[in-house]
């Protein structure tokens, strides 16, 4: 068993599974996504938008806690993006807009999948009301 994971690993870990759509991500009513359990560990993501953009994975496993937050930004100035203290912290936090980015896509693509289902159904049945195609 390894004794000290990185924040940047888990990360890593989920993105390249979320990307290869292995794990699936849900959306709840709050607007917030999870994963309702890997190995009996539910994960969920949360965003803060409002002043400063920040985001945040809670793990959560039987009645433990663990987060992953966000590094927090420098005051230095940068004229490209984001400035963080260290390269390891630019790391994670390019991971965890990427991860953001991943998600949202999953989700997105799977309500298409969704829609155009949606459509094909609602085409066969207002041609069988139309035109009696089908059951008689």
């Amino acid at each position: 068993m390894l004794s000290n994971i990185s924040d940047a690993y888990i990360i890593d870990f989920i993105l390249q599974e979320t990307i290869k759509n292995s794990v699936v991500w849900e959306q709840g009513d709050g607007g917030e996504f999870y994963l309702k359990n890997i190995k009996g560990v539910s994960v969920r993501l949360m965003l803060r938008e409002r002043t400063a953009s920040s985001i945040c994975f809670l793990f959560k496993y039987e009645a433990k806690e663990a987060w992953i937050l966000e590094p927090d930004i420098t005051n230095t100035f940068a004229l490209f993006g984001r400035k963080y203290k260290t390269e390891p912290e630019a790391h994670l936090a390019q991971s965890m807009r990427q991860l953001v980015k991943a998600i949202r896509s999953q989700h997105f693509s799977n309500g298409l999948r969704n829609r155009e289902e949606a459509e094909e159904v609602k085409k066969e049945v207002f041609n069988q009301f139309l035109f009696g195609r089908g059951e008689e």
